[in-house]
């Protein structure tokens, strides 16, 4: 019974994601200026049900949640939408798509450039901590990822949790094919598995879940027929497709993700 409910749960969870990847779509097709590339279409919107999925599994609603380094605001706005306690947090200014948002359903606060790793927050401000691709481009502007995580660990409250996503792996097949194509985004800093674990733990983290996931490309979706990238059918396989992938070859997947807690003061 208490496995029956879970699912149904589950999957009136992945119905409400699948509408909000299809509200940003229409945004993103409306309105290019807010630059939601990754929003282009039901494919390539897909690479985030997984973060989706370890919010609603990890985060309890209506906590305090930090977006650090938010972007272009896509998932500060799922964060709100999910009933949350949102802070954005950025070194560049208010994502045009969030200023579209009341103001007295967030908070946004800009960073100071030539400070990236402060984040000007109170210690103990939050339940937890959100990044989504983030950690691997803070040495690009003069920080570094151990004591970002340090400055993360110091505003989390006991207990509280930090969640990364889109984390390059090392051995990702994507990023050394990349090598050969000077037009495609690589990442320049990847990690190992073990290189997370240790970052982590130095930083008085303690892991609760990792996982190697992405092994299809998404950013080739925006070469497919836009019949074909935009139908529940194809999407729906190609996500099938891409997590058997990931379990039978793990190492080669693209990103990893981690959910971890901050070790409490003794």
């Amino acid at each position: 019974m208490l496995n029956h409910s879970g699912s149904r749960k589950s999957e009136e969870f992945h119905k409400k994601a699948v509408r909000f990847i299809r509200e940003l779509e229409e945004l993103h097709k409306n309105n290019p200026e807010l630059g939601l590339q990754q929003f282009d279409n039901l494919i390539s919107a897909s690479q985030y049900l997984f973060l989706y999925g370890l919010v609603f599994q990890y985060l309890p609603r209506g906590i305090r949640i930090l977006d650090w380094g938010c972007g272009n605001g896509h998932f500060s706005f799922f964060l709100i939408q999910q009933k949350y306690d949102v802070s954005a947090y950025s070194l560049e200014n208010i994502p045009p798509l969030l200023m579209r948002i009341d103001k007295n359903r967030f908070v946004f606060v800009q960073g100071q450039k030539n400070d990236p790793v402060s984040i000007p927050f109170p210690q103990n401000s939050f339940d937890a901590v959100v990044s989504v691709g983030v950690l691997e481009h803070v040495r690009e502007t003069k920080g570094d990822e151990a004591a970002s995580l340090t400055e993360i660990r110091r505003i989390l409250r006991p207990g509280g949790r930090f969640i990364g996503y889109h984390l390059p792996n090392a051995y990702s097949w994507i990023e050394a094919l990349s090598a050969f194509y000077p037009d495609k985004h690589s990442h320049r800093w990847r990690y190992k598995k073990t290189d997370l674990q240790q970052m982590l733990k130095n930083s008085g983290f303690t892991s609760i879940y990792m996982k190697r996931y992405g092994f299809l490309p998404r950013w080739l979706s925006t070469r497919y027929p836009t019949w074909f990238k935009n139908s529940f059918w194809a999407a729906g396989f190609y996500n099938k497709l891409d997590a058997a992938l990931g379990r039978v070859l793990p190492i080669f997947c693209t990103n990893s993700a981690v959910v971890t807690q901050k070790i409490k003061e003794e």
